[in-house]
């Protein structure tokens, strides 16, 4: 039996970087799942966050025509995943169908997308270079903030409110620009480990949310206060060398195309980085270049699994000239290892035509004879 219930923190509160809901297991068919009960409180959501949570669920990609967007509240109590759909449609003023590999969602009223290429959401706006240190305070405690460097490798650091030592890190091009910084916690009572990445956002505060960790806990992106100690956080123990293939898809209603396979190897106390770009279109009509960053954040060798961090970015730019098209997206994975697992990087990819999909595949080094 699966479970009634998404922790509607992940999706109704501001930060919608945590871990994605898990699919449901793999024998069922998309129309058995469908029929799943399930129970959310929604509480000015962001509808793009919540859909392509609930396709995640459903092991599906999800593909959006630009027009759907905008907030949701909505309280659903133990109903079937199909009827759950139907309502936040309702209250969304969006056409939302089902099919055994795509969740597809349109604006009501809204004619079917032609694939002409249109502006990227917002949350797609160029990322802001962020400062080198975190800043860690309990909301109404008094006590000054702890200051934190933010390694290039990933590392742990003891701070106030968790029970057990963060781990951090930057997600980025090794020695260029920081992408996000990448946080997670371990409950030591068994609640197991929850990772949320901070960007440009996190520059006043925002409530962190980590597993272990106290509900008040604060951080802030930034620079060093004058005169603040700064903490140096410790390398992870025992880094154990790691292989991650990934498949970068353009995924429609009828078919999906390989963009491109990188393959990289890897330390679990280090990240990650890759560029690929093409040429593509009638005579090379224009160019696209992937950039993917990863930053493994807790290895578990007790259920062969990887908490995981990732940010990816993909830029179209027309060869006549124009406007790029352009993706960005963060996210924190539970992956297992040996297990694909797929993540939708964009939804309304392409006017609406497609999704952009990663497949991330982990597994350890074969050792040497």
């Amino acid at each position: 039996m699966i479970l009634p219930v998404l922790v509607a923190a992940a999706l109704a509160g501001a930060p919608a970087v945590e871990a994605a809901p898990a699919p449901v297991p793999v024998e069922m068919d998309t129309q058995d799942r469908l029929d799943v009960p399930i129970a959310l409180q929604l509480k000015d959501a962001s509808v793009v966050d919540v859909l392509e949570k609930l396709a995640d669920l459903l092991g599906v990609t999800p593909i959006l025509d630009p027009g759907v967007g905008g907030r949701v509240s909505v309280e659903i109590s133990n109903v079937p995943l199909r009827k759950a759909l139907e309502m936040i449609g309702q209250a969304a003023n969006v056409d939302v169908t089902v099919s055994s590999k795509v969740l597809r969602a349109r604006a009501k009223g809204a004619s079917k997308a032609t694939g002409a290429a249109t502006a990227p959401a917002a949350r797609t706006s160029d990322p802001v270079p962020l400062g080198g240190v975190l800043r860690f305070w309990l909301d109404g405690a008094g006590a000054p903030p702890v200051a934190v460097r933010v390694p290039d490798f990933a590392g742990r650091v003891e701070v106030p409110g968790c029970a057990e030592p963060l781990t951090l890190g930057r997600l980025g091009a090794r020695g260029g620009a920081t992408d996000g910084i990448a946080l997670a916690a371990v409950d030591p009572s068994g609640g197991g480990a929850k990772g949320r990445i901070l960007g440009e956002a996190a520059a006043s505060g925002t409530k962190v949310w980590l597993a272990g960790c106290d509900p008040r806990l604060l951080v802030e992106v930034g620079d060093p206060l004058p005169g603040a100690v700064v903490k140096e956080p410790l390398r992870v123990p025992k880094p154990e060398p790691l292989v991650l293939t990934m498949k970068l898809l353009e995924r429609t209603e009828d078919a999906e195309e390989s963009l491109s396979e990188p393959k990289v190897a890897f330390r679990s106390d280090s990240g990650f980085s890759t560029k690929s770009g093409f040429e593509a279109g009638p005579k090379d009509a224009f160019s696209q270049v992937a950039e993917i960053h990863g930053l493994p954040l807790e290895l578990r060798a007790e259920d062969e699994s990887l908490l995981f961090a990732v940010f990816a970015a993909v830029t179209r730019t027309p060869a006549a000239g124009g406007a790029s098209l352009v993706a960005r997206r963060a996210e924190t994975f539970r992956l297992q290892m040996g297990k694909p697992l797929r993540w939708t990087i964009d939804s309304s990819w392409d006017g609406g035509r497609a999704a952009i999909v990663l497949e991330l595949l982990v597994e350890r080094m074969p050792a040497r004879r």
